[in-house]
C-alpha cells in the first residue's frame, strides 16, 4: 500500500501566543527579569566575541523625547552575521547566521564554546519590555549595518527590518538613538518595566554583574559599564576576590588546579581551578556564599558545605572552574538547565562535580577549620533544600489542580477552630492568620497589617509542664522584631487549645526596611530542660514577590509511637485557604531510603505533597447548594464507586507526575 504525502509548503502557519511564552520563559529565572536580562545579554555577547580583545559592554537607561528605553551594547564582537532568512531557509542554517539564530527560536549551534545558543534569552527581553517590544542594531565585521525590530502578540512575533541608511535613520525616528559606530550589537528594550528601571537606579542591576561575572571581570575578560542620567559605572571585582593563594591572619584557603573527576563509566574530566575560603566573621553576602560554579566565565549555581553550624556555612565562599572539554560537556542541554541558573544533577558529570565540591569542602573543614561533618545537621540541610524544591515544583503545578482558587463555586466558611494536629501530643497553633491581600499572598507591602491572630497551646497528655513563649520576626537568621515572651506558662494536662493572646503585626518600613523573604517564628520551650516542644513558622514575603506561592505548608515530623499514624507518610490538618498544613514522616522507611540524596528525596517529597494536594482537593467545603467540590476531579466518578474514584485520581495523579518528571 503507498504512502498518501501531503504537501505541507502552503499550509497556514500555527498561531502562538508569544506574550504567554514571554512570561512563561521569565517566571523560569529565578532571581527575576533584570537578573536575567543581563546574564543573558553578556552571554550572547560572548557568543559573538573578537577572541583577542577583552569584550566590552554597556548598559544604559536613556529617556528622551521619543520614550524610555534600556540598552544593552556589545563592542570587541563580530556583531549579528549573516543575512535575514525567509522560514523556509532556517532548514539549512549557517554557523555564520547569527542574525537569523537571534531571531529565530530553539535553533542551537554546532559551535561547542556557545553557551547562549538556545534561543530564549530574546524573550526575556521582550519581558523586559512593558509593551513586549524591542529593536536591535548591528554593525557587522563586513562593515555593514542592519536595524531589527520585534514585537509580542497573542498570536504572533512579528519581525522587521532596515539596512544601512534605511535602518539608522529608522532607529532615529524611532528612538532619537545614534546608530552604532564601533563593530557589535545593541538591544534596545522599549518601555522597560518598573522592577528592570529600579533595579538599574537603585544599583542591585550591577552588583548582579559583578556577582554572575566576577571571575570574567577578575581575568580582565569582558568590561561592563552600567549608565544611567545620575550615574556611570564600571563594573567591579567583588571585594572578597581575588582569594589569597594562602592563608592569612583572617582568611583559610583551600586551592586545587588541574585536579579530575573521574565518571562510573571510567571517563575522566579535568577541573582546572578550585579555590575556597573560610572568612571568620566575614559577613559574606549571600549571593557569594558556597562554592560558584563557573562554566564559560559566567556564575550557573553554587554548592554550600552541608553538616556545619550557619556561622561556618556563611562565611565559605569561593569557585570552580573547568577546562574546555568539561565546559563543553557542561553545555549540553541534559546537563544544565536553559537558563543557565542550574545543572541537571540526576545526570552523571553534574553529580560527579557536585560529589566533588562536597568532597572537598568536608577535607577544607576537616584539616583547615578544625570541623568535623555532623551527619543529622547535614541531613537536615538536605531535607530543608529537597522540602523546598519539591514545593517549588509543585506550584507550577497548582494551577492545574486549582491549589490557591475555589473554581467550582461559593463556598461555606471553614468552622472557626480548627482542632489540634492529629500527630501532635503537646504543641502550639495559629488561627485567624490572614494576609492582608490573599491575592498576593505571601507577599505584604509596606505599612499593611496582618490583624488579630491568635496563637493556642494545648496538651493531650496527662503531663504537666512549665512552657516559655516566644513569637518573633527573622530576617535570614537575624532576629528583628519580638513579638511575644512570656515565660512560667502552665501546660495543665489535657488542656484543650487555648489562646494566649491577639496579636497584630504592621509591617512599617523602619521596622522591615529590606525587600525580601522574611519568617513568622513561634517557638514553645520547655522551661525545665530548656529543650523546644513544639515551633511554627510562617513565610512571608515584604514589598517583594516570592519565587514561588506555597499552595500549603509542610513539616517535618516524627510519627514514632502515635498511636495509629505510626506507618503513615504524610497527614494533612486544615483545608485549602484556611491553614493547610501537610505533616510528613521523617521515621518512615521510604523516607530513609531517600534522606543522603538530596535529588531523590525532592522527587519522593514532590511526590508526596501530590497525594497531600489530592487530600486537600477531597475536603474542600461543599458549594453553597450543598453539592461536593472535587474539582478538578470529576465529582460524578469520585462519587459513583471506589473503582471509579480510584482511577479518578490516581489518574491525575498520573498526569502530574508525567509532567514533572518530562520537565526535570
Amino acid at each position: 500500500m503507498s504512502e498518501v504525502k501531503l504537501d505541507f509548503s502552503k499550509g497556514r502557519h500555527r498561531p502562538a501566543d508569544y506574550v504567554s511564552i514571554c512570561t512563561t520563559i521569565a517566571d523560569n529565572y529565578p532571581l527575576g527579569i533584570p537578573h536575567g536580562a543581563q546574564k543573558d545579554a553578556i552571554q550572547n555577547a560572548f557568543h559573538t566575541a573578537n577572541k583577542t580583545v577583552p569584550v566590552e559592554f554597556t548598559f544604559e537607561l536613556v529617556k528622551n523625547k521619543k520614550g524610555t528605553f534600556f540598552t544593552m551594547t556589545d563592542s570587541n564582537t563580530n556583531g549579528l552575521t549573516g543575512k535575514v532568512l525567509g522560514t523556509e531557509e532556517y532548514e539549512t542554517l549557517e554557523e555564520s547566521d547569527h542574525w537569523a539564530r537571534f531571531e529565530g527560536f530553539g535553533f542551537t549551534t554546532s559551535n561547542q564554546d556557545a553557551i547562549g545558543a538556545r534561543g530564549q534569552g530574546k524573550f526575556v527581553f521582550l519581558a523586559a519590555s512593558a509593551d513586549y517590544s524591542m529593536y536591535y542594531d548591528s554593525l557587522r565585521e563586513d562593515d555593514t549595518y542592519r536595524l531589527g525590530a520585534t514585537r509580542a502578540t497573542k498570536t504572533d512575533c512579528p519581525m522587521l527590518h532596515w539596512d544601512e541608511e534605511d535602518g539608522r535613520g529608522e532607529l532615529k525616528e524611532l528612538t532619537g538613538l545614534e546608530p552604532l559606530s564601533k563593530l557589535g550589537t545593541r538591544i534596545i528594550i522599549v518601555n522597560p518595566i518598573k522592577e528592570l528601571c529600579d533595579e538599574i537606579e537603585n544599583g542591585n542591576f550591577i552588583t548582579a554583574i559583578e556577582e554572575t561575572w566576577f571571575r570574567a571581570i577578575e581575568k580582565e575578560r569582558v568590561k561592563i559599564r552600567v549608565k544611567t542620567s545620575d550615574y556611570d559605572k564600571v563594573a567591579k571585582i567583588p571585594k572578597l576576590f581575588p582569594i589569597p593563594s594562602k592563608d592569612t591572619d583572617k582568611i583559610k584557603v583551600w586551592i586545587k588546579n588541574n585536579d579530575e573527576i573521574k565518571l562510573l563509566s571510567g571517563e575522566r574530566f579535568k577541573i582546572k581551578h578550585l579555590q575556597i575560603a573560610y572568612k571568620k566573621g566575614g559577613e559574606i553576602p549571600e549571593q557569594f556564599r558556597g562554592v560558584t560554579i563557573i562554566h564559560n566565565n559566567m556564575k550557573i549555581t553554587s554548592i554550600n558545605m552541608e553538616g556545619v553550624p550557619l556561622d561556618i556555612t556563611d562565611n565559605i565562599y569561593g569557585f570552580i572552574e573547568f577546562d574546555r572539554d568539561l565546559d563543553r560537556e557542561l553545555r549540553k542541554n541534559y546537563n544544565q538547565n536553559p537558563n543557565h541558573y542550574d545543572l541537571i544533577w540526576r545526570r552523571a558529570v553534574p553529580k560527579a562535580i557536585k560529589e566533588y565540591i562536597k568532597e572537598e569542602l568536608r577535607e577544607f573543614g576537616y584539616k583547615k577549620i578544625g570541623i568535623g561533618i555532623d551527619p543529622r545537621e547535614r541531613r537536615k540541610q538536605i531535607r530543608s533544600s529537597a522540602e523546598i524544591d519539591a514545593l517549588r515544583y509543585l506550584s507550577k503545578y497548582a494551577k492545574d489542580l486549582d491549589l490557591f482558587g475555589r473554581k467550582g463555586g461559593i463556598v461555606k466558611p471553614p468552622p472557626p477552630s480548627p482542632l489540634p494536629p492529629s500527630n501532635k501530643l503537646i504543641g502550639i497553633m495559629l488561627h485567624n492568620f490572614n494576609f492582608p491581600d490573599p491575592e498576593i499572598a505571601p507577599r505584604i507591602n509596606w505599612e499593611e497589617e496582618i490583624k488579630d491572630f491568635e496563637v493556642r497551646i494545648f496538651n493531650k497528655t496527662n503531663e504537666h509542664l512549665k512552657g516559655r513563649l516566644r513569637i518573633f520576626m527573622l530576617f535570614g537568621d537575624r532576629e528583628i522584631n519580638i513579638l511575644h515572651d512570656e515565660k512560667n506558662i502552665d501546660i495543665t494536662p489535657y488542656l484543650k487549645p487555648k489562646s494566649i493572646g491577639t496579636f497584630s503585626i504592621i509591617f512599617s518600613k523602619s521596622v522591615f526596611p529590606d525587600p525580601g523573604e522574611y519568617r513568622l517564628k513561634i517557638r514553645l520551650i520547655n522551661e525545665v530542660n530548656n529543650l523546644e516542644i513544639d515551633s511554627l513558622s510562617k513565610i512571608l514575603w515584604i514589598e517583594k514577590d516570592p519565587e514561588f506561592r506555597l499552595p500549603f505548608e509542610t513539616h517535618p515530623d516524627d510519627f514514632t509511637n502515635k498511636e495509629g499514624i505510626e506507618k503513615r507518610q504524610w497527614i494533612t490538618t486544615g483545608i485549602l485557604g484556611e491553614e493547610p498544613i501537610l505533616y510528613y514522616n521523617i521515621m518512615h522507611s521510604c523516607y530513609k531510603q531517600v534522606e543522603e540524596d538530596k535529588e531523590l528525596q525532592t522527587d519522593y517529597l514532590f511526590e508526596i505533597f501530590l497525594e497531600g494536594s489530592i487530600d486537600f482537593i477531597l475536603n474542600r467545603p461543599d458549594k453553597e447548594d450543598g453539592t461536593p467540590d472535587y474539582h478538578p476531579l470529576d465529582s460524578s466518578k469520585i462519587l459513583k464507586d471506589p473503582k471509579d474514584a480510584y482511577f479518578e485520581i490516581s489518574g491525575k495523579m498520573a498526569e502530574i507526575k508525567s509532567k514533572y518528571y518530562e520537565e526535570i
